[in-house]
């Protein structure tokens, strides 16, 4: 038996994408982060896209090399019967492979397909991060999905699984365990709570000069992340469109990585001196953000938008930039106070009298910028990534007790 230490960790990681940033990748490499930080030798099981993983072997630098990485192809859970038993048994045998030469304190598991591919985690505790509702997301992209099909019915069993085998859990936000407990009838009380948040602010670096050339006298309105149908990009350019009706100043930014080609009608009637479109590497987040004047972030009322804790909020908010969305976006109502450090819509289709009033409201934060940006940073000064980590680490010490190296 290996008598090591127990200060070893092991994420399991089932949709990594090493060439694109988005919300939830931060979140997988924030904790690995901590973990690392507080002790621990982190290593990683990552499932890249079959369509991307010669491209991912390849280009191993793009993988944080303290870490130590298995580069899986993930061929996906719920697209039939044959790859779904194909992933679960490279991962399990990878897991297996790897418990068999480490003994780790815990196995983290990134969302809820994570655990179930980490299974009973071979002796190891394993700790979930329910970050998001699985089963809601997959009616969102395919809404003809009844409860009869395979893949509805292979979605909710492995959420029905994960939550019967799992030890432990974080939980983005307490509407996000109350979801689980629906699901599954499983009270996963060994738990703890842990929204996104945003990284620690750092000074601006770098020019942008293209973009600071195209933004000269006007009204900045940005939208950061993915493109997948409940981000409602669509209703963001329609506002973008009303709002440019009465104030020929406005700008809109969308930075993605994604395409933007099926948007491009309604970015054509927003015109194309009037938007600006990017992928931003991590790094470039603050050059840009700090040209910015308010951002979007419009969920509509469905569970995955009302148990999630979206990133873009607490980002924005801590680089001084106010949130326009409406009540269903995630735990925007905790942070964001309506006509203070943002703006609160009744729903994604604003009504008629909200956009002149929406439209006062920009034109106030353009003119007052320093006033906002002091109230955006204030509104989540207790709730960094230093307070959240506390909790957390307790949570692992207290529950894993791991020995370290003296």
């Amino acid at each position: 038996m290996n008598n090591d230490p127990v200060n070893k960790v092991l994420f399991v990681l089932p949709y990594y994408d090493p060439f694109k940033d988005e919300g939830a990748k931060k979140r997988m490499l924030m904790f690995m982060e901590i973990a690392s930080r507080n002790g621990f030798e982190v290593y990683a099981i990552a499932g890249v896209h079959a369509s991307i993983y010669r491209k991912a072997i390849k280009h191993k630098e793009v993988f944080d090399q303290k870490y130590s990485w298995t580069i899986l192809p993930f061929f996906g859970l719920f697209r039939n019967a044959l790859f779904h038993r194909i992933t679960r048994l490279l991962f399990r045998a990878a897991i297996s492979s790897l418990c068999r030469k480490n003994r780790f304190a815990y196995i983290q598991a990134e969302t809820t397909a994570g655990g179930y591919l980490a299974g009973n985690g071979n002796g190891t505790p394993v700790l979930v991060d329910y970050h998001g509702d699985i089963l809601d997301e997959t009616l969102c992209v395919d809404p003809t999905l009844g409860p009869s099909s395979w893949k509805y019915k292979t979605v909710l069993d492995v959420i029905r699984k994960t939550a019967a085998k799992c030890d432990h859990a974080v939980f983005v936000s307490a509407k996000m365990q109350e979801l689980i407990l629906k699901q599954t009838g499983v009270d996963l009380g060994n738990n703890v709570i842990f929204p996104c948040v945003a990284e620690e602010s750092r000074p601006v670096s770098g020019e942008c000069p293209e973009f600071r050339s195209r933004i000269r006298d006007r009204i900045v309105l940005s939208y950061l992340g993915g493109l997948q149908p409940w981000q409602n990009v669509d209703r963001i350019l329609d506002i973008v469109i009303e709002l440019g009706k009465i104030d020929k100043r406005i700008f809109f930014a969308l930075f993605t990585p994604h395409d933007p080609n099926p948007y491009r009608e309604r970015l054509d009637r927003i015109g194309t001196d009037n938007y600006f479109i990017k992928s931003l590497g991590k790094s470039e987040v603050q050059t840009y953000f700090s040209h910015v004047d308010v951002s979007f972030l419009l969920r509509d009322d469905r569970p995955l938008n009302q148990v999630s804790s979206p990133t873009k909020i607490r980002e924005s908010l801590a680089l001084g930039i106010p949130v326009i969305g409406t009540r269903y976006s995630g735990d925007i109502e905790s942070v964001v106070r309506h006509d203070y450090n943002g703006f609160i819509l009744s729903d994604v289709t604003p009504r008629k009298d909200e956009i002149p009033a929406l439209c006062d409201f920009i034109r106030r934060v353009a003119s007052q910028k320093e006033t906002f940006k002091a109230r955006c940073v204030e509104s989540v000064r207790d709730q960094d990534q230093k307070h959240f980590e506390k909790e957390y680490m307790d949570y692992i010490n207290t529950q894993f007790q791991p020995h370290r190296h003296a």
